[in-house]
């Protein structure tokens, strides 16, 4: 590898999903351990800007809406006078601005013919064949700046609010009731991966009103698939459920905190989910970009449920072959995350 000169100031462009920048957390933390001295900025979409609140890993977060045209995100990187960054988001909009940005040193993706020419330090690691985890591949990034073996590098707490936290769980105790479990289901996942139709989940929460009260949430653009999950269940268990929509990310993050367990599929909030530990039930699919080994949220406490290739086109029909991930399977795990909460509790106050 060639010597890395002195960093005084690096960029560390994420400026994609939810759930990628949750994976990349671990490499910013392994910047901030390699660099303890140098100025470490993010560039992150303006959506998820609020999950860095208060990160101790960076100094500063720039945030983008995505609408300026290269050039014009060039020229505004150009004036923090960047010595290194380590573009993540390989795109041709994010390539092209750090090179016109003039970022002496860029780390860029050596598998997309812009990425490769506007960079000058290429991480040459495939993404999907075979599946490498996202966070890994993040940290290959900054690797490349500088390699330590000996650092160990992980993805921080979350930081909620107090204020944030307390206003939620007010919320959430207003619509469901105090003294038995609130299970968490987010049925959406913004077309990111294969995923349940809404009838299954319907049937799910109908289920889990037999054991507690649910809280179902969804992200911009969802309220329909919330109400349309809603007209399916059951009159018994609509007064045991409650649906939020319009939760921001952090009002999210504090709500799924408060949750006995979460059952997502591969997107934004499973993430969440993995970063301020809440147990969770993840469906998966065997699409090969969508892997778990690609895609495991971080965190210990996950049952990850993955759907069979029986033959054929997994592209054929997304949602059949989500279904063979049975409601009884996913119930289960449920079942089963709320009876080690209940020991755990029971063994704390004998």
């Amino acid at each position: 590898m060639r010597r890395t000169p002195h960093i005084n100031r690096l960029l560390i462009l994420r400026n994609d999903r939810l759930g990628d920048l949750i994976l990349t957390l671990p490499a910013i933390n392994y910047a901030r351990q390699m660099f303890p001295q140098s100025t470490i900025t993010a560039l992150v979409a303006d959506r998820t800007a609020p999950l860095l609140h208060a990160n101790r890993d960076l100094d500063q977060v720039l945030t983008d809406d995505g609408r300026s045209t290269a050039w014009e995100l060039g020229r505004r990187l150009r004036a923090y006078q960047f010595d290194a960054v380590a573009v993540i988001n390989a795109n041709t909009r994010n390539c092209l601005a750090v090179w016109l940005a003039g970022i002496p040193l860029r780390v860029t993706w050596a598998y997309k013919p812009l990425s490769w020419l506007m960079g000058n330090r290429t991480v040459r690691l495939r993404r999907s064949h075979p599946p490498v985890h996202e966070s890994d591949f993040a940290l290959a990034f900054l690797k490349r700046l500088r390699h330590d073996p000996s650092i160990s590098p992980e993805a921080p707490p979350l930081h909620i609010p107090e204020q944030t936290i307390a206003s939620v769980r007010a919320l959430l105790a207003a619509d469901l009731g105090t003294g038995r479990p609130w299970f968490g289901v987010h049925p959406g996942s913004s077309n990111s991966a294969y995923n349940w139709p809404p009838e299954r989940y319907a049937k799910l929460i109908d289920r889990l009103t037999d054991h507690g009260a649910v809280a179902v949430t969804g992200g911009p653009g969802e309220e329909l698939l919330l109400a349309g999950i809603h007209r399916h269940l059951s009159p018994r268990s609509r007064s045991r459920v409650a649906c939020y929509p319009h939760f921001s990310l952090l009002e999210l993050a504090a709500a799924i905190a408060s949750f006995e367990v979460l059952t997502v599929s591969n997107t934004g909030p499973m993430h969440l989910a993995g970063l301020v530990g809440t147990p969770l039930v993840a469906l998966f699919s065997s699409h090969l970009v969508q892997s778990p080994k690609k895609w495991e949220p971080l965190g210990q406490k996950k049952t990850i449920l993955q759907a069979t290739w029986r033959g054929g086109r997994v592209t054929r029909d997304a949602a059949e072959h989500m279904c063979q991930i049975s409601v009884e399977s996913v119930l289960e795990a449920n079942l089963r995350y709320r009876d080690e909460a209940r020991l755990k509790s029971a063994r704390s106050s004998a």
